[in-house]
C-alpha cells in the first residue's frame, strides 16, 4: 500500500516563504485585471445603416465608426500571422439577413508596430467598417432590428489592452414590398465574394493524420528518455546490471558475457510487456470511442490532477511514496533464471511506478485524446515506445558494460532533477484539473487564475532551486551550483511570461490553446466569444436541421470538446479568418460537445455512425435533409484549404439543388 510520511524542518522560514508567496497570490487576485481585464474604454463605437427601408433581396449596409481616444491606435481587420495582434472584427446579425463579401473598413496606416515588432495596419483618431447583408427575398414588411458586436484590441507605443468585444446600438431599419431597386441590388465590386469553385465531393483528412502518429511516437519515446533520470530508475541501473552479472556467472564461469546479453534482454522484455499490457488493456477494454471519452472525462481528469500533485509532491519528498512489501522482496535472490530475471523486470515497473506514473498518464491520455483514426492501437504503440526508451540502456550496457563507468553516480543532482520534476508535474496537475473545471463548468480556473497559478509554482521552483524555499527533506542549500542557477532562471522565465499574459499581451497561440477561453468566467456574458470571434453556433442537431431544410442551406457541425486543446486553436485562429468567416456564414452551423453534458455521448455516437469517426476536432456537412455530404478531421494551419473545403461542400450543395430543380422541370 502507499505509506505518505510529511517531512518537517526549519519551520519558521518555511512559514515566512509560504506567507510570501500566498501574499503574491493574493495581490493577483486583488489586480482589476486578474478577473475582467482592463476597465478603460479606448474607442466609443457608433453604427448606421443604409438604407432605412430595404426591400426584399437588397443589400443593407452597416457601418459601425470607432472614435479612438488619444495615444491608442485599433488594428486592421486583415489577420496578422503570430505573434501579432487581434484583428478588428465586425459581426453583424438579424432576422432574414446573410453576409455579402467580406468586411471593408477606411485605409489603414501602415506603421512599424513595437508592440509586435512588424509592419502592421492600424487605424487611429477615427475609423470606419462596413458589413454587407442581402436581405432575404421571402423577408416580410415591418421593421428589423440587428444586433451588432465589434471584436478589437487597443494598444499604445508602449502596451496594448487585453482583446475585448463591444456591443454596438444599431437602428432598425424596415422591409417595404416592392422589388429590389437596382442602386441596393448589390454591394460594391471590392465587397463581392470570390466566384464558387466547380462542384466536387470533398471527404478529406488535415495532412497532420500520418505525421501526428510520428509525432506521437516520439513524445512517448521522449517520456521514456526522461523517465530514466528520475530517482526511481537512475539508481537501478547499475544495480540492475550487477544482478545480470550475478545470475550469468552462476555456476558458470569465465561465460559472463556469453549469458548476460540474452538475461538483460528478457529483463528488457519484461519491462515492455508490462507497459504495453496496460495499453492493450485500455484498447481492449474501451475501444476507440471509449478512449476519447477516457481521455475527455472529468473524472479522469481529475484523478490525474490529483495524482499528480501526490507525486509531485513525492518527487519534492514532502511525503514518502513506497510500494508494498512483498514487491519489494520480488527482486531479491530468489529471483534466479530467466523467469526470475523477467519478474524483475515486472517487479521494477511497478518499483519505478511513482516516478513513471506522470509520463505513464499523459502518454495514455495523448493516445486516447488522438485526433487521426486507429485510436485503438495509439495506446498499445505509445506505451511499446515509452517502455522501449525505458528498457533500452539496460541492454546498451549489457553490449558495452565499459559505459556503466562513464555514467554519473547518483548523488545531490538527481535530487535536484527530482525536484524541478515535481514542480512540472504541479503545473501539469492544474490543466488536468482546468479539463475538469470546464466540463462541469465550475468557472474557477478561469485563463488569468490559472496563468497566476503557473506563475506562483514558476517563482516556487526558481526560489527552491537558489536555497531560499524549503520543501521537503531535501531542499537545496543556500549556494546554487551554475546549474541551478541556470535552472532557476528558466523558471523565472516561465514565471514572466504568464505575467506577460496576465497584462494582456498576446501569448503564443499553442499555449492560448491550453488555456481556458477568454470568455469563460462568472460575470461574462455567454456567447459572447462566438459571437465575437465566429458566427453564431446553434446548439442542438434537432433545431439546425429545422433551420437548414426552412431555408434550403447546408449544415455545418463542429464536432468539438471542451478538453480539446487542437479544437480551441482552431476556433481561434482559423474561423475568424475573414475568409474561413465569410464561408461558415454560408452554412446553418451547429456546435456539438462529445466530451461533456447531457448530450455528450449521444452527440459522439452520432458522429462515429454518420461520419465514421471519433476525431477531435472534425467538421462535418449535411444537405439540408440531414444526409452527410462531407468532412474534415484534424486540425489544419492553413485558413485558405479549410476555406476551400467549406467553399467546395458548399458548391456541391448548389450543383445538386440545381439538378432537382432541371428534374424537376423535365
Amino acid at each position: 500500500m502507499l505509506m505518505p510520511t510529511l517531512a518537517s524542518g526549519k519551520d519558521s522560514i518555511y512559514r515566512a516563504t509560504r506567507l510570501l508567496f500566498l501574499g503574491i497570490i493574493a495581490l493577483l487576485m486583488a489586480s482589476p485585471s486578474f478577473a475582467q481585464g482592463s476597465r478603460r474604454s479606448p474607442a466609443i463605437w457608433s453604427a448606421s445603416v443604409s438604407p432605412a427601408s430595404a426591400r426584399p433581396g437588397e443589400v443593407v449596409t452597416v457601418s459601425v465608426t470607432a472614435k479612438i481616444k488619444p495615444t491608442y491606435h485599433l488594428y486592421s481587420v486583415v489577420p496578422v500571422p503570430p505573434p501579432g495582434p487581434q484583428a478588428t472584427e465586425l459581426t453583424v446579425a438579424g432576422v432574414g439577413l446573410k453576409a455579402e463579401g467580406a468586411v471593408t473598413e477606411t485605409a489603414p496606416k501602415q506603421v512599424n508596430d513595437p508592440n509586435f515588432s512588424k509592419t502592421l495596419g492600424i487605424h487611429d483618431g477615427t475609423a470606419t467598417f462596413t458589413r454587407y447583408l442581402r436581405l432575404s427575398d421571402a423577408a416580410k414588411p415591418g421593421p428589423v432590428t440587428l444586433s451588432v458586436s465589434v471584436r478589437y484590441m487597443a494598444c499604445t507605443e508602449s502596451f496594448c489592452l487585453p482583446p475585448t468585444t463591444a456591443s454596438v446600438p444599431a437602428p432598425a431599419f424596415t422591409v417595404e414590398a416592392g422589388g429590389p431597386r437596382p442602386e441596393y441590388r448589390n454591394p460594391p465590386a471590392a465587397a463581392v465574394a470570390a466566384p464558387l469553385a466547380s462542384p466536387v465531393m470533398l471527404v478529406e483528412d488535415s495532412g497532420t493524420a500520418g505525421g501526428s502518429l510520428l509525432s506521437f511516437l516520439a513524445a512517448a519515446f521522449g517520456a521514456g528518455i526522461l523517465a530514466l533520470v528520475t530517482p526511481c530508475v537512475f539508481p537501478m541501473i547499475p544495480v540492475t546490471l550487477a544482478f545480470f552479472t550475478k545470475q550469468a556467472t552462476a555456476g558458470k564461469p569465465g561465460q559472463e558475457k556469453a549469458s548476460i546479453v540474452p538475461l538483460a534482454a528478457t529483463y528488457c522484455l519484461g519491462i515492455i510487456l508490462a507497459f504495453t499490457a496496460i495499453g492493450a488493456v485500455l484498447a481492449a477494454t474501451v475501444g476507440a470511442a471509449g478512449a476519447n471519452r477516457f481521455a475527455a472525462s472529468p473524472w479522469t481528469n481529475l484523478v490525474f490532477g490529483i495524482l499528480f500533485i501526490v507525486f509531485a509532491l513525492a518527487l519534492l519528498e514532502v511525503v514518502e511514496i513506497r510500494p508494498p512489501a512483498f514487491l519489494q522482496r520480488g527482486g531479491g535472490d530468489r529471483a534466479t533464471g530467466t523467469l526470475g530475471v523477467l519478474g524483475m523486470g515486472l517487479t521494477f515497473v511497478v518499483a519505478a511506478f511513482t516516478c513513471t506514473a506522470p509520463f505513464i498518464g499523459t502518454v495514455l491520455v495523448a493516445a486516447a485524446s488522438a485526433s487521426t483514426g486507429a485510436q485503438w492501437v495509439r495506446p498499445i504503440l505509445g506505451m511499446m515506445a515509452f517502455a522501449t526508451a525505458l528498457a533500452l540502456p539496460f541492454f546498451v550496457l549489457a553490449l558495452f558494460p565499459g559505459l556503466l563507468a562513464k555514467l554519473p553516480k547518483s548523488g545531490v543532482w538527481l535530487t535536484t532533477v527530482k525536484g524541478s520534476m515535481g514542480f512540472l508535474e504541479l503545473a501539469a496537475a492544474l490543466k488536468f484539473l482546468s479539463n475538469t473545471d470546464l466540463v462541469w463548468q465550475w468557472k474557477a480556473l478561469t485563463q488569468p487564475m490559472l496563468l497566476s497559478l503557473w506563475a506562483v509554482i514558476a517563482l516556487a521552483g526558481a526560489a527552491w532551486l537558489l536555497g531560499l524555499l524549503y520543501i521537503g527533506f531535501n531542499t537545496p542549500d543556500r549556494s546554487p551550483t551554475p546549474a541551478r542557477r541556470v535552472g532557476a532562471g528558466l523558471f523565472a522565465a516561465l514565471a514572466a511570461y504568464c505575467f506577460w499574459g496576465l497584462s494582456g499581451r498576446p501569448l503564443n497561440d499553442w499555449v492560448v490553446a491550453f488555456l481556458p477561453p477568454t470568455n469563460y468566467g462568472y460575470g461574462v456574458s455567454e456567447g459572447s466569444q462566438a459571437s465575437a470571434d465566429e458566427p453564431v453556433f446553434l446548439e442542438t442537431l434537432e433545431a439546425a436541421l429545422a433551420q437548414a431544410k426552412a431555408e434550403n442551406k447546408p449544415v455545418f457541425i463542429d464536432f468539438t470538446g471542451y478538453t480539446c486543446t487542437n479544437c480551441r486553436w482552431m476556433e481561434k485562429n482559423v474561423f475568424p479568418v475573414p475568409a474561413v468567416k465569410s464561408e461558415l456564414e454560408q452554412f446553418v452551423r451547429v456546435r456539438l460537445y462529445t466530451d461533456g453534458g447531457k448530450d455528450g455521448a449521444k452527440n459522439q455516437e452520432y458522429q462515429e455512425k454518420v461520419f465514421g469517426d471519433v476525431a477531435l476536432p472534425l467538421y462535418g456537412i449535411l444537405t439540408p435533409d440531414g444526409k452527410p455530404a462531407a468532412r474534415s478531421a484534424g486540425i489544419t494551419r492553413d485558413p485558405g484549404k479549410f476555406a476551400g473545403f467549406l467553399q467546395k461542400s458548399r458548391t456541391r450543395q448548389t450543383t445538386r439543388n440545381r439538378e432537382k430543380v432541371r428534374e424537376r422541370s423535365v
